[in-house]
């Protein structure tokens, strides 16, 4: 597992912009932690606050894992659970904590909620958005699966149309990885996603 750099560095400076003074906070430098699963090569990016991305297995990624002796006890558990889920074993992540600092007060509402959507159940979009408190705004969750930092630990793949059926999946593998996912659940899938492979 090879841990790096996932964005810009972490620093606090003062602006020149004719203003006195004015303090800018940087946002810390996620660590990147490739490791492998079932599926293929995923990642988690972390700071100090939490998990700030994860990256579905991806069978072409050629990172090279990360030594897992360079882990914390905590980037350890996560990892675990990641791999138990795609082995098809009972996963938890209720534990995982989540760097919600880029988030706005709508997302972190649209997540939380979506956050507790058990394993194997579905939702749609429109219960989803009244569910989080925005009753109606079924484009707006839309916008938010799709800007998902957290697949899999913020389930999006369990999020369906308002007919059952299967919408986009930004993942690596796109909607075959979402019909993989539900399926590995034994969730009760539309009648278009009988076809797992095709």
């Amino acid at each position: 597992v090879r841990k790096g750099p996932a964005g810009n560095g972490s620093r606090e400076c003062f602006a020149s912009d004719n203003l006195p003074e004015k303090r800018v906070k940087y946002m810390p430098d996620p660590i990147r932690i490739y490791f492998e699963t079932s599926w293929g090569l995923a990642s988690i990016d972390m700071t100090d606050e939490g998990v700030v991305r994860v990256r579905l297995p991806d069978p072409e990624d050629q990172n090279a894992p990360t030594p897992l002796g360079d882990l914390s006890a905590e980037q350890a558990d996560i990892i675990a659970e990641i791999r138990s889920y795609f082995d098809g074993q009972p996963a938890e992540f209720d534990f995982v904590r989540l760097d919600l600092s880029r988030l706005s007060g709508r997302e972190r509402a649209i997540y939380g909620r979506l956050r507790a959507i058990p394993r194997g159940e579905l939702i749609t979009y429109g219960d989803l958005a009244k569910e989080a408190g925005f009753p109606g705004e079924a484009q707006a969750i839309g916008t938010a699966m799709g800007k998902n930092p957290w697949p899999l630990i913020v389930p999006c793949h369990r999020v369906v149309g308002s007919d059952g059926k299967l919408t986009g999946f930004s993942a690596p593998g796109g909607l075959k990885t979402k019909r993989r996912m539900l399926a590995l659940e034994n969730a009760k899938l539309p009648s278009d996603t009988r076809d797992l492979f095709g």
